[in-house]
């Protein structure tokens, strides 16, 4: 009898360890991962971004190297046409658009 007394007491005192060893390595791993946060600092404001205003995009097809006269004049010209166009292909996707454009384009030059 002695010796599963002694064998009990051995394993209660392995789990014992074990148990210590689990609780240790627990609390040093939260007060490590307290130490990685930050300390609360009061929160400063970002510096406001300094924006350049975006260079103007001229419509699909006019030549930009041109004085700027000209390209005027070229898209008044082609006012009439785009809005032909927008009235035409309202509410018709994109893709469409592009896609019927190709073939009276390919049917033109035939």
């Amino acid at each position: 009898m002695n010796t599963t007394s002694t064998s009990t007491s051995t394993s209660a005192s392995r789990m014992t360890a074990r148990r210590t060893g689990a609780a240790f390595a627990l609390i040093v791993g939260l007060v490590l991962t307290g130490c990685q946060t930050s300390a609360s600092a009061p929160a400063q404001k970002p510096a406001p971004a300094l924006h350049a205003p975006a260079a103007p995009h001229a419509p699909t097809g006019v030549d930009t190297s041109r004085p700027a006269d000209r390209v005027a004049e070229e898209i008044e010209r082609n006012a009439d046409r785009m809005a032909e166009l927008s009235k035409r292909f309202a509410g018709v996707p994109a893709d469409r658009v592009e896609e019927q454009l190709q073939r009276e384009s390919a049917a033109g030059t035939q």
